[in-house]
């Protein structure tokens, strides 16, 4: 299937917040000892890496070589997780920072929703349950509070 530009650029979009999330998902495993917190951030990470998976199937079947995360957003990414958990490492601390980022997220993927409403339904559908999934997340993440 030919992908639009605007199709190419959400996906490219969703691709690249789901690696800022993964990346701090992972670095927030690492931080935490909660044994209930940690299963269900991993399984959050699986989650994101089917999806993931999902996205880079539709940009290679364009013929799109979908894009990674570069090292500086990489770097700001790990660095803005260390000072938010520089002094407290608490469960709750870990959920907080996890929601923050997944908040930050959602609002990525509405912003870039609405910036590319030309693209079709497929498009729309894996953004739609991106955003499902976050919020559902956030319900979730909210417990450990």
């Amino acid at each position: 299937m030919k992908l639009r530009a605007s199709e190419i650029n959400l996906l490219k979009e969703l691709l690249l917040e789901s690696e800022k999330i993964d990346l701090t998902l992972q670095q927030l495993i690492d931080k935490n000892r909660e044994k209930e917190l940690v299963k269900l951030l991993m399984r959050k990470r699986k989650s994101y890496h089917e999806m993931m998976d999902e996205i880079r199937d539709v940009l290679i079947e364009g013929s799109v070589v979908p894009n990674q995360m570069n090292v500086f957003r990489e770097r700001l990414n790990r660095l803005e997780i260390d000072i938010n958990t520089l002094l407290d490492c608490s469960t709750g601390k870990i959920a907080s920072v996890a929601i923050l980022q997944k908040t930050k997220k959602l609002s990525n993927l509405w912003r870039a929703m609405h910036q590319y409403e030309s693209v079709r339904p497929f498009a729309l559908e894996i953004a739609e349950e991106m955003v499902v999934f976050e919020e559902e997340s956030i319900k979730e993440l909210r417990e450990f509070l």
